[in-house]
């Protein structure tokens, strides 16, 4: 015998307990509250879950006012729940739900309870229990509506209407596609600022300690100097949810300036590095985690005229790899690895304006592109069969407008500090799992930059660094620090 509450006194209550059955089993009966004969006290608002098939109770249950089934994952049309031998149903509230992973059709019939010896006493009431949609897959979410019926051995369950619709806790998984689009752009955004920097100091530098000791103002042997710029960033992006990202870039490459009639052109390859970790959320609290990170190789080249106008463009391509875990409601934990290639570019164009006593403002346009290609992947999901999952490609176009501000203080330290403003047109992340459409995430929208920086050369020696940050408003949100380098040798 299983008993929810008992008390020994004549005057005191047995209310509001609960009884859970989970699993399948054989019991004498359930005592749902009892106080002793011929007490004062009051019997009221204790309730019995079962939530398994094939249920038996040798005698009945006692002192009980809510009686809820739970049709349990596995259950199908003809099963019994609970069979009893004794039970008064007076007053007694029956409701009916149907679990996670249930798969009933409308018109299939679930017996609730029976008993052999013939029923007692009539319900209070008879209803379906409204609980949240039930996710039976990554993509489907199914309810269920149930008609009660008594027979004089037993109530049975049947279902009404099935409704099925879009698991919105699946977009979680694409905003992976979102995080590591992120972690691409930001290199790319690296490259445009720190790494055109950097490759100008670098063949400025050269130059200028080949005329200090002496030698021809020409780079060295080989015709390409080495920089460097690394940057970290914690960024927002939001994607109608949004995604977290924590990260690094790392751009090393080799500069090379040569004189046209218009100017100067600048240009070399460039391999670059980056990733880190991210966390994606959703509004109704579902959240997902993981690593991403990128290799690729590319070139880079910019044009500045005599008249301060220059234009200029990168071309990069490499390989992401990303992973996913996180816990989707009915379903427990859900984990995939991707990998896919990536391509990315941007033009830009430009002025420098010189303002006279060592200041300068450069205003700017420019546009970036890349492509995250897609990719088929398993999914593994701990409450439900595997799911192949097939991310389509991602497209990223950005367009951005500002203008920097530069002091130079003397030969070995200047300031900089700019604005600008930044659109993403499209940036959509899509998938399908097992060959059904989820929700998708997308990074379309406008955001604002702020940028301040200092441009030393410490001492006498073949080294120049520029430490920048940036701060970002808007679509995304966040900071990020860079560190540009340059040497010669």
């Amino acid at each position: 015998m299983v008993t929810g509450g008992m008390v020994n006194s004549t005057t005191a209550n047995a209310t509001d307990n609960t009884v859970n059955i989970l699993a399948s089993m054989t019991l004498q009966g359930v005592n749902g509250a009892s106080v002793p004969y011929g007490s004062t006290g009051t019997v009221s608002g204790n309730t019995l879950n079962i939530a398994a098939k094939d249920v038996t109770f040798q005698y009945g249950f006692y002192g009980v006012q809510n009686l809820n089934f739970y049709l349990p994952q596995g259950i199908a049309s003809g099963d019994t729940m609970l069979t009893v031998t004794e039970g008064d149903l007076t007053g007694v509230t029956i409701g009916a739900a149907a679990l996670t992973g249930v798969s009933l059709s409308k018109g299939d019939s679930v017996t609730l309870l029976h008993n052999a010896n013939g029923l007692t006493g009539t319900p209070a009431a008879m209803k379906t229990i409204t609980t949240p949609p039930k996710a039976t897959s990554l993509t489907v979410d199914k309810s269920y509506t149930f008609n009660f019926a008594q027979t004089a051995n037993d109530i049975t369950a049947t279902v009404g209407d099935v409704t099925e619709s879009a698991n919105e806790q699946a977009k979680s998984l694409v905003e992976t596609r979102a995080a590591t689009t992120t972690f691409i752009n930001a290199g790319a955004d690296m490259l445009s600022s720190q790494g055109f920097a950097q490759a100008a100091n670098a063949v400025a530098l050269e130059a200028a300690e080949n005329a200090k000791n002496g030698a021809p103002v020409v780079q060295n042997v080989g015709g390409f100097t080495p920089f460097a710029a690394f940057g970290g960033s914690s960024m927002r992006a939001e994607s109608g949810s949004y995604v977290n990202t924590k990260g690094f870039g790392l751009n090393i490459g080799f500069a090379r300036e040569i004189s046209n009639a218009q100017g100067r052109l600048l240009f070399g390859p460039m391999v670059e590095y980056g990733g880190g970790s991210y966390d994606s959320h959703l509004d109704d609290g579902t959240r997902g985690d993981g690593k991403s990170n990128y290799f690729g190789v590319g070139l880079m080249a910019r044009q500045v005229n005599h008249d301060g106008f220059y234009y200029e463009g990168s071309l990069r391509g490499g390989r992401v790899s990303s992973d996913y875990r996180g816990n989707l409601d009915g379903l427990g934990a859900v984990e995939y690895d991707s990998a896919s290639p990536y391509i990315a570019a941007h033009l830009g164009a430009g002025k420098v304006f010189s303002l006279g006593g060592g200041n300068s403002i450069d205003g700017y346009c420019k546009y970036f592109y890349s492509r995250q290609n897609g990719d088929d992947t398993t999914i593994h999901v701990a409450g439900a069969a595997d799911e192949q999952g097939s991310f389509d490609a991602v497209d990223s176009h950005r367009i951005r407008i500002g203008a920097r501000f530069t002091h130079k203080v003397n030969e070995k330290n200047s300031f900089y500090g700019g604005l600008a403003y930044q659109y993403e047109f499209k940036g959509d992340a899509q998938a399908h799992f097992s060959g059904n459409g989820v929700p998708s995430p997308s990074l379309k929208g406008s955001s604002g930059m702020l940028e301040l920086g200092w441009q030393v050369k410490p001492g006498d020696g073949p080294l120049k660094l520029d430490l920048g940050v940036t701060g970002w408003a808007g679509k995304q949100r966040g900071g990020s620090v860079q560190l540009g380098a340059t040497w010669t040798f």
